[in-house]
This record gives structure tokens, C-alpha cells and sequence, in this order.
């Protein structure tokens, strides 16, 4: 307590910002029509399933909304990610003014034809140029991004030391293009601790590799009457916008090309869930917990 005795927020960890909720669901709009007596009477528009849809959808950025006010400390930088938020930087810097807002889409965006189609585009646009920066992988979303922006909103862009940077209502909103992806030294470090030497030692048991064998390599030619076994991994959310039909498709013409591999396939797809089942909901390996907290603290 101070000594004017207030009490003092415990300041959680800058930087983690989530979620609020707003009360109110927009009811169907309302409209005057003509009756045949020549009054008017209001008529209850028919709510569509994208009506629908689209109210929920704001209704889950509310939500978050709140948490991020809840949460949120002088300082802290607001770091949204996903399409599934792109209305949360407006709803919450009409809460919190002053807090620097960031957005990363980690999907494509569309070009202008695709994006104006939607219905609520004008809304979501300026919901996603309410952050203070919009972070892409790829300049190719960007520009489709910018273009959009003009197309719709009519704000250009000029360029400056920190890119692309658009000017709406007086206030700067820079676009960033950065690569997202895992992080090989982090990786490299997980796999030299004793969970990580123990799991490929098993690994390598269950696959009869020997210690000269490099699974995560096709030579140009397999080694003259020696049967040799290569690994292919991948860790995917079974979700549309994973990429995961382009995978399958690249594995299918490995095996169109080599067709002798197409008998040496053994384990296809390893469901989260159900590997926790088998370990009580308790990952027994550092690389797993690790994975765990990292999806966690995404999501």
C-alpha cells in the first residue's frame, strides 16, 4: 500500500496482453416499410448465418478486449497475433490510448479483388490499421495489404527507415514483413540435454539406424545392399490454413519419383492428445513440455 493509502496492482509480466468483454450482442437492424393502409411499421431484417458469425466474431475480440485493459500496465507493448483478432487493436485503443499496439497476421492476405468481397471489409480493415504496426511474413501480403488500404479507405503510403508506413487520421501505422519460423540454436540446445539425447537414442532403437546413419538425409543414390531409413517429421495443427494439402501433395510426388520408398512408410500421422492419454497429460520429455508452453503462451 502507499502512503495515501491506495493499494498497488502487482505488475504481472509487460507484454502479455489478451482478451475483454462488452455486454451487448447488435440486436437485428430495424426498418421502416410501408403497410397497405399507408403507415409505417418496422420490419425485422433477416439475420443471415454471416450476420451471425460476423457478431460472434466481435464478440470474441470484446472479450479479449477486457482482459488486455485487465491486465495492462503502463509500458506495456500489446502484441496481437492472428486474423481471429484483427478487431481488437480498435477496441482497445479506444480503451487505453496511449498503449503501443502491434498485429501479426500469420496467414496470407488476400489481394484487393479477393478482400473487398466481404461484406464487414471496411470494418476489419480499420480495425487491423487501429494497431500502431502490422507485422506480414511476406512483402507480397503487405503490398496486397497496402493496396487494399488504398483501394477501400483511400489512405496511401510513403516509405521511410522503417518501410511502408501509412498515415490514417494523423497517426503513423508501419508495416513490417518478418519471417516467423522456429529457431535452430534453440532447438540445437533442447537436443543436447539428457531428454533430448535419451529420445533420439530411442528413436534411433525403434528405427534399427545404425551410428554412422544419418536419417535426415536422401543420398543421390542408396548405398549398394544397404537398406537405409530416413525420417521425414513435421508438427502441424490439422487446420485449413496450415498448409498441410501442400505437404501431402510435395510427399506424393516424393514418392511418384522414388517408388520404392512407397512401401517404407510406417507412422503417418501422432495426435497431441492422444499422446497425452498415454502419459497421463504429462509430457515425460523436455522437448514436449517446451512445446507445450510455447503453444500456450500463442494461443
Amino acid at each position: 500500500s502507499s502512503s495515501s493509502g491506495t493499494t498497488k496492482r502487482q505488475r504481472p509480466r509487460p507484454g502479455l496482453i489478451t482478451l475483454e468483454v462488452d455486454p451487448m450482442l447488435t440486436p437485428p437492424s430495424l426498418s421502416p416499410v410501408e403497410t397497405p393502409s399507408g403507415k409505417l411499421a418496422t420490419a425485422r431484417k433477416r439475420t443471415t448465418k454471416i450476420d451471425k458469425a460476423w457478431r460472434a466474431y466481435k464478440r470474441v475480440n470484446q472479450i479479449f478486449r477486457e482482459k488486455v485493459v485487465e491486465a495492462y500496465n503502463e509500458g506495456d507493448l500489446i502484441w496481437i497475433h492472428g486474423f481471429q483478432l484483427a478487431l481488437l487493436p480498435a477496441f482497445v485503443s479506444r480503451r487505453l490510448t496511449v498503449a503501443k499496439v502491434g498485429l501479426f497476421l500469420h496467414t496470407p492476405f488476400p489481394s484487393s479483388e479477393i478482400f473487398r468481397t466481404l461484406s464487414m471489409r471496411v470494418e476489419f480493415l480499420r480495425g487491423m490499421l487501429s494497431a500502431d504496426q502490422v507485422g506480414f511474413h511476406l512483402y507480397e501480403y503487405a503490398r496486397h495489404f497496402l493496396t487494399t488500404a488504398r483501394r477501400l479507405l483511400g489512405v496511401r503510403h510513403t516509405y521511410d527507415a522503417r518501410g511502408p508506413v501509412i498515415n490514417v487520421d494523423g497517426r503513423d501505422v508501419v508495416i513490417s514483413c518478418m519471417h516467423a519460423g522456429v529457431e535452430p540454436a534453440d532447438l540445437a540446445d533442447v537436443a543436447t540435454t539428457e531428454a533430448g539425447v535419451n529420445a533420439v537414442r530411442k528413436l534411433r532403437a525403434e528405427l534399427g539406424l545404425q551410428a554412422d546413419d544419418d536419417p535426415t538425409h536422401f543420398s543421390a543414390e542408396d548405398v549398394a545392399g544397404k537398406q537405409q531409413t530416413r525420417v521425414i517429421a513435421g508438427i502441424d495443427k490439422l487446420e485449413r490454413l496450415r498448409g498441410l494439402p501442400l505437404k501431402l501433395l510435395a510427399y506424393e510426388r516424393f514418392l511418384d519419383a522414388r517408388a520404392k520408398r512407397r512401401d517404407d512408410l510406417q507412422k503417418a500421422l501422432r495426435d497431441r492428445e492422444e499422446e497425452e492419454e498415454e502419459t497421463g497429460g504429462e509430457d515425460d520429455e523436455e522437448v514436449a513440455t517446451r512445446g507445450g508452453e510455447e503453444e500456450e503462451e500463442e494461443g
